[in-house]
């Protein structure tokens, strides 16, 4: 069940980034690395992403997963939130 609280955590910045994944045969989408513009508007990658916690939800009616992860970005590891639009295909990270 999707709590309200959750809710906050999908607020936020959020930019478009591309994401390499995992459909498993059950259809469960699994986040593995992800690619994004620097600053400097170079394209950057992190290491492999470690789920802390998947969520599926509908919210306004708007199907979407949101994920709390962990990876190695630049030089330190740094915990992120990434929110999957399968009826797009649309990846968004959350800062």
């Amino acid at each position: 069940m999707y709590i309200l609280d959750d809710l906050e955590k999908t607020r936020g910045k959020k930019y478009s980034v591309a994401v390499m994944s995992w459909t498993t045969a059950t259809g469960k989408v699994i986040p593995l690395r992800i690619k994004y513009r620097t600053e400097d508007d170079d394209v950057a990658e992190s290491g492999k992403i470690e789920i802390l916690t998947q969520k599926q939800t509908l919210y306004n009616g708007i199907q979407f997963c949101f994920y709390e992860c962990k990876a190695l970005i630049g030089e330190s590891v740094r915990e992120f939130r990434l929110l999957y639009f399968p009826k797009n295909y649309e990846w968004k990270l959350v800062v």
